[in-house]
């Protein structure tokens, strides 16, 4: 995005004053546009109904306006905001300007980037997590139900148990819901079956 240079005195200048507002927003709009298209202040003659103002007949006044005002000057093929280059940068200073911008913004990104990095494995060392991040099979011993094969008949032993106890379950800490106790249910019977 480029920005536009204005004098904060340009509302109270004698050529503006002269121009009128529409013409000396039209003015405005063509300094933009010159420094959107990097163009040192050439306005093509296409563009001139694009910029500031509808209609292309009033377009055309306005920027006579604007040359009898000495804010235009007319050349070939458009026109040329008077004394552009006085105030804002040529095409590869503006150019330049741009990439240098963006290689300082790439840099700090890259800093930023490396100092969280740094800061999170110093948190880490710091404070390790007390969760492991996989399983530690020595640890965990195997549950009472391991190796029990739970079969269709102890899942409809498991369910018909539940409704005897009218929904309610009887396991410590108390299961989460039906389903879940149903199958606790029918683990506990597959062990008792194959023990």
């Amino acid at each position: 995005m480029a920005w536009v240079r204005l004098d904060d005195q340009a509302p109270r200048n004698a050529k503006i004053l002269m121009a009128g507002p529409a013409a000396a927003w039209m003015w405005v709009c063509g300094i933009a546009h010159c420094q959107a298209h990097l163009s040192e202040g050439f306005i093509a003659d296409v563009a001139i109904a694009m910029i500031g103002v509808r209609g292309e007949e009033r377009a055309r006044k306005l920027a006579e306006v604007l040359v009898t005002c000495g804010l235009f000057d007319r050349v070939d093929g458009g026109y040329m905001v008077h004394d552009y280059l006085d105030f804002n940068d040529t095409r590869e200073e503006a150019i330049a300007r741009k990439v240098s911008l963006s290689a300082k913004r790439a840099a700090a990104g890259r800093a930023g980037g490396l100092a969280k990095v740094a800061n999170a494995k110093q948190a880490d060392i710091a404070n390790p997590s007390p969760f492991p991040t996989r399983p530690d099979r020595t640890k965990n011993p195997p549950t009472p139900f391991q190796g029990a094969r739970v079969t269709r008949a102890d899942r409809k032993q498991a369910k018909k148990i539940r409704s005897q106890r009218f929904g309610r379950c009887h396991h410590e800490p108390e299961c989460q819901d039906g389903a879940a106790c149903e199958a606790l249910l029918a683990r506990e019977l597959a062990a008792q079956r194959a023990s």
